[in-house]
């Protein structure tokens, strides 16, 4: 069983968080390497300060180079338009063939709208998720509210929070109907994001150690998010 992670997302820019997040998963899962998806389009996102593609890969294939274990993929790029997760794991499943596990890493506030997501129970019934937490949030919340929005629709599938497990930073959600499971994995705190990088760059203010260098010298370089 080949047991990949997929982190997908605009990375608009990609950030040391995200690389943080990406390596820890990697750790705890035991994973073959985890796959950077930059999207096309996001589904549920405004697009108003959404770079071109090419740009945003770019800085995710230079910010991953150092690291063999991250891979940056041009799926979602190629497919053109709106980027649903569904799509790309079926076609990630395609392309692979044979026995592949994937976990799909996502943080708990996008998470939270699963809901509104294209292909909820293929996803569920498919898929591992790893959900990544902040600081004070109750994981009985995001249970809760997974009942309350997605069993409805799909009575088979309920949700159940477990005993935490694994060196302590994981707390497991069951999905009952589904061999899948939901884990909330607490990350170090970075306050970071990539709307606060896209301002302080506007504002002309320092990046540095923020993001990798060499993201930093290709932003300069091109003139991004001024």
């Amino acid at each position: 069983m080949i047991r990949i992670g997929l982190m997908g997302g605009t990375f608009n820019p990609i950030h040391i968080g995200h690389l943080i997040s990406a390596d820890e998963i990697i750790d705890l899962f035991h994973l073959e390497e985890v796959i950077v998806v930059p999207c096309c389009l996001p589904p549920h996102k405004e697009h108003g300060e959404l770079i071109d593609a090419s740009h945003r890969f770019a800085m995710a294939s230079l910010a991953t180079a150092s690291n063999p274990k991250l891979v940056v993929s041009p799926l979602e790029i190629e497919r053109g338009g709106k980027s649903y997760t569904i799509d790309t794991i079926r076609a990630l499943k395609k392309e692979v063939g044979g026995e592949l596990e994937t976990y799909f890493i996502v943080g708990v506030d996008v998470f939270a709208d699963l809901a509104s997501w294209k292909g909820v129970e293929d996803l569920l019934t498919g898929s591992h998720f790893v959900v990544t937490n902040r600081p004070g949030y109750d994981e009985s919340q995001l249970v809760e509210r997974l009942n309350r929005d997605v069993t409805p629709r799909f009575p088979k599938l309920r949700f159940n929070l477990k005993a935490r497990a694994t060196k302590g930073l994981i707390h497991e959600i069951s999905v009952e109907g589904s061999p899948c499971s939901i884990f909330l994995v607490h990350i170090p705190s970075l306050d970071i994001s990539s709307t606060e990088i896209r301002r302080r760059v506007a504002q002309g203010r320092p990046i540095k150690y923020l993001v990798p260098p060499e993201v930093e010298q290709y932003i300069n370089k091109h003139k991004l998010y001024t």
